[in-house]
């Protein structure tokens, strides 16, 4: 009425009541009406006191209900409400709350492989081989359901039908190769991958596929032995008879086949110092980078296998039975020979001698009779007249850094290019090479009985048990599970065979293998997009040489951790619309709470409808007024739905870290928390449509008389 009465100050108000206390109090002219007749008016109309109208309107304008009023009005009302209210806000926030912390752990995982890319780069570099496996071509290639449906509508009792699968192969041979790739590396295309800029790469490392093996001698401890230094090939060798005089002869084939001797090491030293740790605590300790340096490399827990360190002979022949009795808990054991740890002296002392082919492979005489099953002998025990020997010194003893997960070496020893270079050189001239090639044969086979194929064998003897094993026959080269796997199958003793290749002896110059390890994630797609330049149309300019498309073959590298990331990026997306997908029925259940709870309080503020119509409101400004108030509630609940993911993220942070170390697996963007925000006040205004235009639609009249 306060109101009212002030608006009385500008314009004419004409009010009809049958209060007569409202109408003494606020009128300040009262007409008494009786059956539509005029009984009393304490202002009567005189003709003299009408006044001209004036020029301009004052209040020509619509009145309206802005919109700062209608959210004052709203927040008002729902303050005055507030345990409700916030009950409201904390059920609509449910649906956020599940959504945003679907978000931010996948977001935090995101993050992590991201973080962890680089590291990986490391452990996966890209790798150019003559011959690989083309995982990619394996992985987008489709099952057999070729004929599948056409036999199980053709199903009928007592008969069984045939599924072709010899014209399944037939029809996919040539997907089936596209799962090979066999690459024809050129000095032209070597010379290509080194012109790379240096700012894309941390180390570029080329294998020739070479087997030390056979030409590395060291100190071995057997019984009954005269001379105790032998090849690693041999002591392998002379092991794995051993162990087959036991009860644990199936274990004889894992001695060589789990673990690799001597590998190639990046020719980066600031790359390998960025990886690992030097903990040999000799002062000489250093990164090896000459031919006659060699490293070695233990795991994160600085520990080297048993096996391993059998192959490289430090333990002797009662050490070796002994670890695998114990394995065994074989009643064998004798504790006091267990040997579980070495001091680094103990590993820096080891020393390993490099002999040329020409000392290790001697030719068989023409004329003999053995020449054209065996062209050459092997020496597998050093003797007095070994010439050309290069003496190999570990410089030191490395371990992964505690901050890198993955590394670029394996646990063993490794050889410098230096010597790979070294090594090439000097056996492109030897004896054994030249046989090769003037015979053009890439590699020498034998076989594990007296049979006819050309191959290198060697004899040896070991005592055993107060046994001599005399004249016993070992293999040069690389052993064939083959022939062992078809053995197992029919149950018949197949024969091993052994090969020993033209790379393996260092008879080929040119690299079967180039990894190349990336800068950082950003510049592998740098160093991809500089190899697939070789396989474009253009020409391509190499240290001046221009060499057109036309003479260059076509090259494959494998990207492994591209694959690998990318399957792990697509699953988190499924994982992550699933579960958002699933969480977003909370949004709905609230969407439809609040426009429930809108109607309510439409119910509950009749008569503040009514008061506003009749104070001249438009249906909009009534719309308005509960628009403005869904909106306080969307707003109320996303911001409160935020800060609930956010503590959710702190604690789920926690407990991961505690566990595994990773704090930061659940980690929701700024953005994505304004986004959320937003969607929670879109879908309460959404909720809040129907009820509002239900208010607007309210008679006035109607309204005011509601109690």
């Amino acid at each position: 009425m306060d109101l009212i009465q002030e608006i009385s100050k500008e314009c004419l108000v004409i009010m009809v009541t049958h209060n007569p206390e409202l109408a003494e109090k606020y009128s300040t002219r009262i007409i008494k009406l009786l059956d539509g007749n005029v009984v009393s008016d304490s202002n009567p109309y005189k003709e003299t006191e009408i006044s001209q109208p004036k020029e301009k309107n004052s209040f020509s304008k619509k009145s309206k209900l802005s919109f700062w009023s209608a959210f004052k009005l709203s927040a008002k009302n729902l303050f005055s409400k507030f345990k409700r209210t916030f009950m409201v806000c904390v059920a609509g926030s449910i649906g956020i709350i599940g959504v945003a912390t679907v978000l931010a752990v996948s977001t935090g995982v995101q993050g992590y492989i991201t973080s962890m890319q680089n590291d990986m780069l490391s452990g996966n570099p890209i790798t150019i081989n003559e011959e690989a496996f083309n995982l990619s071509a394996l992985i987008s290639s489709s099952g057999n359901s070729m004929t599948g449906e056409a036999l199980k509508s053709s199903i009928e009792d007592g008969y069984v039908n045939v599924d072709s699968m010899i014209q399944y192969l037939v029809s996919r041979s040539d997907d089936l190769s596209s799962l090979s790739i066999k690459n024809d590396i050129s000095q032209d295309y070597v010379d290509y991958v080194y012109s790379m800029p240096s700012e894309y790469y941390s180390a570029i490392v080329s294998s020739y596929g070479l087997n030390l093996n056979n030409n590395i001698y060291t100190d071995f401890k057997f019984n009954g032995q005269q001379n105790n230094r032998v090849s690693l090939s041999a002591a392998l060798q002379i092991y794995t008879s051993m162990l087959e005089k036991t009860k644990y002869s199936n274990f004889s084939p894992y001695i060589s086949s789990l673990t690799e001797s001597f590998e190639l090491a990046p020719e980066n030293e600031e790359f390998i110092l960025s990886q690992y740790d030097i903990i040999s605590n000799s002062e000489t300790s250093k990164i090896a980078t000459n031919a006659n340096e060699i490293m070695l490399v233990v795991s994160e827990e600085t520990e080297l296998s048993d096996l391993l360190l059998t192959q490289l002979g430090y333990f002797s022949q009662d050490e070796f039975f002994n670890i695998v009795y114990k394995a065994t808990n074989d009643e064998d054991y004798n504790e006091a020979i267990w040997k579980d740890r070495f001091s680094y002296d103990e590993l820096l002392g080891k020393t390993f001698t490099w002999y040329s082919n020409n000392t290790v492979f001697n030719k068989t005489d023409e004329n003999s009779p053995f020449f054209q099953t065996n062209p050459f002998t092997y020496n597998a025990y050093e003797s007095v007249d070994f010439e050309n020997g290069k003496e190999l010194k570990i410089t030191a003893i490395l371990r992964l850094k505690e901050d890198v997960s993955y590394g670029s070496l394996n646990s063993g020893i490794y050889y410098t290019t230096a010597l790979a270079r070294e090594i090439i050189a000097d056996s492109l001239q030897s004896e054994i090479v030249r046989y090769l090639n003037e015979t053009e044969q890439s590699s020498f086979n034998s076989v594990s009985y007296n049979g006819n194929n050309v191959g290198i064998t060697y004899t040896y003897s070991f005592e055993f048990e107060g046994t001599i094993y005399e004249n016993q026959t070992g293999f040069v080269g690389s052993q064939s599970q083959t022939n062992a796997f078809i053995g197992s199958v029919t149950g018949q003793e197949l024969p091993n065979y052994y090969t020993l290749t033209l790379r393996e002896i260092g008879g080929c110059e040119l690299p079967n293998q180039i990894k190349i390890y990336p800068t950082d994630f950003d510049y592998k797609d740098n160093v991809t997009s500089f190899l697939n330049e070789w396989n474009s149309d253009k020409d391509i300019s190499v240290s001046g040489k221009v060499i057109p498309a036309s003479e260059r073959s076509k090259i494959e590298y494998t990207d492994n951790l591209e694959i690998v990331i990318s399957m792990i990026n697509s699953l988190i997306n499924i994982v992550t619309s699933a579960l958002v997908a699933f969480t977003a029925l909370s949004l709905v259940v609230s969407t439809v709470m609040v426009a429930i709870i809108t109607y309510v309080s439409v119910m509950e503020r009749v008569k503040e409808i009514g008061v506003i119509r009749s104070l001249g409101g438009r249906k909009r400004d009534v719309s308005s007024l509960f628009i403005a108030e869904t909106f306080i509630i969307g707003l109320a609940s996303g911001v409160f739905g935020i800060i609930i993911t956010y503590a959710l993220s702190g604690i789920i942070n926690l407990v991961i870290g505690s566990k595994f170390g990773i704090y930061t697996l659940a980690s929701l963007p700024f953005t994505t928390a304004l986004i959320m925000i937003a969607i929670s006040i879109i879908l309460t205004l959404i909720s809040g449509v129907i009820p509002a235009r239900a208010a607007a639609k309210k008679d006035p009249v109607e309204a005011l008389r509601t109690e």
